[in-house]
This record gives structure tokens, C-alpha cells and sequence, in this order.
């Protein structure tokens, strides 16, 4: 893919600077490729369970910041087959968004609620995964912004081994709020948020889904660029030459 609006992700990361977004182009595209598995494939049918779960959802308005506002409900986690439909379904959100000019210029928050947070994940959280997801996090051409909120024992565990993994400039965007809804309400704003992070709006998850069932073609042709093969019927995690 070489239209406008996709190499401005990488220009409008890098400040336009055009060797800096080059590199990062090349450093996105050589991480999928290396990491095939982390990376989306087939249609949202596929998802559909743990789409529904909500576990995962992309809000339609922004944070005070003009960051579009994205919630990641980790004890549903397991409500996924595994952590490559986790790290796929979120691929697809941020696709969906990703050429937004607003989203390129000012990036992601992320709310991380751990409430619940059981202690069967911690089959998915070994250095192997934790690095991988970190540095899919790094490579991205987007500014993503983290707030924890709610508490975890086992969030308190985790957490220092999850931090090694990142980059120093992902760490300084890292914000604990627990439930000092106040404190997040700093960064987003209660009319965006739902009475569970005390806000005031009530979400209408089927519609938020729209963003996902609305653009489906267009994520099957995302899953193609470089590496799957873009016949259905041989989706198999087949590599292909990334210079394709």
C-alpha cells in the first residue's frame, strides 16, 4: 500500500521528517513479517465471539487531547482462543482508525482496566509474549497513550516484568489512575467515558462495532500487504516475499 493517506501514518509520526519515517516503515513491515502470527488474517467471522465480548472496543469520540479513546478489558481476555486473537482483534481496531488525520497527529489512549484480572492469564504473559507485544506497540506509526485503571494483586506482579519490555518513551506514557476517576477524568472527559470509569455516556456497543463490520473489505485487503496470501482459501499463515 503506497497511497497518500497511508505514508502520511509514517510522516506524521516522524514530524515529517522523510528518512526517519522510511526507517520506520521498514522496521513496521519487517516486525510482521517476522511475527506473522501476531499479525490479523481471515474475516471478522473468525472473531466474532470475542468481538462481542467487548473486551476490546474503539470509542468514537476523542480525550481531551483529540486522541481517540480505546478500552482493553484484560479479564476478558480469556475470552479469546489465545493471545494472537487478542493481539489480532487489535490490530483491526487501530486499522480502522490509523488514517484518520486527527488519530495520526495525536495518537491513541489506551484505558487498561486490570479489574478482575485473573490468574489463568498468566499463561500468556511470558517474556516471549510480553516482548513481542511491547515491540508491536513500539513499531507502530501511532503515539499510544496508556491509563490503568481499576487494581490487580497480580497487576502488581506483572507489571515490573512488562515494563523491561518497554522502550523508555513507551514507559513515560504509561499513567496509573486506579480508580481515581477524577484523576483520568484529567485526560479524558466523563461524557466520553461510561459510568464504570465515571462517566456519563451510556455506549451502544453494537454501533461502536460499526467501525469493525463497516470496513471489513478494506481489513481483508490490509491482511494482504506483503506477506498473506490475499486468496481466502489459502489464508494458512502463508509467508510470502515482503518486498511483494
Amino acid at each position: 500500500r503506497m497511497d497518500d493517506n497511508f505514508l502520511a501514518r509514517f510522516l506524521n509520526w516522524s514530524g515529517w521528517n522523510v528518512d526517519k519515517a522510511f526507517d520506520k516503515m521498514l522496521t513496521f513491515y519487517k516486525f510482521r513479517k517476522e511475527n506473522s502470527k501476531y499479525c490479523p488474517f481471515g474475516p471478522l467471522s473468525d472473531y466474532e465471539n470475542f468481538i462481542k465480548s467487548n473486551c476490546l472496543v474503539m470509542l468514537d469520540q476523542r480525550d481531551r487531547n483529540g486522541r481517540r479513546v480505546y478500552i482493553c478489558r484484560i479479564a476478558r481476555y480469556l475470552m479469546a482462543r489465545n493471545i494472537y486473537e487478542v493481539s489480532h482483534l487489535d490490530d483491526m481496531w487501530f486499522e480502522c482508525v490509523l488514517d484518520e488525520p486527527e488519530t495520526q497527529k495525536n495518537g491513541v489512549s489506551v484505558i487498561m482496566d486490570v479489574k478482575g484480572m485473573p490468574l489463568s492469564l498468566l499463561k500468556w504473559l511470558t517474556p516471549k509474549h510480553s516482548s513481542v507485544m511491547t515491540r508491536k506497540a513500539d513499531v507502530a506509526p501511532l503515539a499510544i497513550y496508556y491509563h490503568v485503571v481499576n487494581s490487580s494483586g497480580l497487576m502488581k506482579v506483572i507489571m515490573p516484568v512488562i515494563f523491561q519490555f518497554m522502550s523508555p518513551e513507551t514507559r513515560e506514557r504509561v499513567f496509573f489512575h486506579y480508580d481515581n476517576w477524577p484523576s483520568l477524568h484529567k485526560f479524558i472527559a466523563p461524557e466520553t467515558l461510561p459510568s464504570e470509569y465515571g462517566g456519563t455516556r451510556e455506549l451502544d456497543y453494537e454501533n461502536l462495532r460499526r467501525l469493525l463490520y463497516d470496513r471489513e473489505d478494506f481489513l481483508l485487503e490490509y491482511m494482504t500487504h506483503g506477506f498473506v496470501d490475499p486468496e481466502p482459501e489459502n489464508w494458512d499463515h502463508q509467508l510470502l516475499d515482503v518486498t511483494r
